[in-house]
């Protein structure tokens, strides 16, 4: 005599990335006053800081000086999703004297 149990297992699904991305997105826009238009996301990572501004529709500034390279942009077909508007070798640069 063979039993056979079906189990019905309810899973909650996690919202995909680009909806977290963009809740997080609008909270920080509203807790800060901020616009997206005149917004910068910088960030030395293309994996997380340039994805996550690129996915929340702000201009990206990667800097050299973290862990991604010039190479991981200039490279044959990265994705588009890292390559960031601007970049520079140092956070430094950018300041006027």
């Amino acid at each position: 005599h063979t039993h056979t149990h079906t189990h019905t297992h309810t899973h909650t699904h996690t919202p995909p990335l680009t909806i977290l991305t963009y809740l997080i997105s609008v909270f920080i826009l509203h807790r800060y006053g901020l616009k997206k238009e005149t917004t910068l996301m910088v960030g030395d990572r293309l994996s997380t800081d340039i994805t996550f501004g690129k996915a929340g529709g702000y201009t990206t500034l990667l800097v050299l000086t973290g862990i991604s390279t010039l190479e991981d942009i200039t490279r044959e077909s990265p994705p588009p999703e890292v390559i960031p508007d601007y970049y520079t070798p140092c956070f430094g640069d950018l300041l006027l004297e």
